[in-house]
């Protein structure tokens, strides 16, 4: 599971995403009462966690760099989102900035590890 240049803990967390991502797209897309988001958010994040599934099954530090940085515009999008509504939720918004956080950490150091591969 470990891939060469790229730090362990970046692993563990693309799985985290991958699956979190892949329940919570699924339980969206199936109108399940346990999600309120609609599908077409589903859509996306359950994309998005097939995208990072085939990079860790790839174990390409370039497939890590790509699927992060969709994570990482995903989640400021959401982010923006929640900073227009007339009453932003606090409690999620500092989670999002935490999840983007990590999910920049987690693509500069993907991208360091694809640019060492390469050269």
């Amino acid at each position: 599971m470990r891939v060469p240049g790229v730090p362990f803990w970046v692993t563990i967390f693309a799985l985290i995403l991958a699956c979190g991502g892949a329940i919570v797209g699924i339980l969206a897309y199936a109108h399940s009462p346990l999600a309120t988001w609609n599908p077409s958010w589903g859509g996306r994040t359950l994309g998005l966690a097939l995208g990072m599934a085939l990079a860790i099954w790839l174990r390409a530090p370039a497939g890590y760099a790509v699927a992060f940085l969709g994570a990482l515009f995903r989640d400021i999008g959401d982010l923006w989102r929640i900073i227009e509504t007339p009453l932003p939720d606090l409690g999620l918004m500092g989670w999002l900035v935490i999840l983007i956080l990590l999910e920049a950490f987690a693509f500069v150091a993907s991208f360091k590890a694809a640019r060492r591969r390469d050269h």
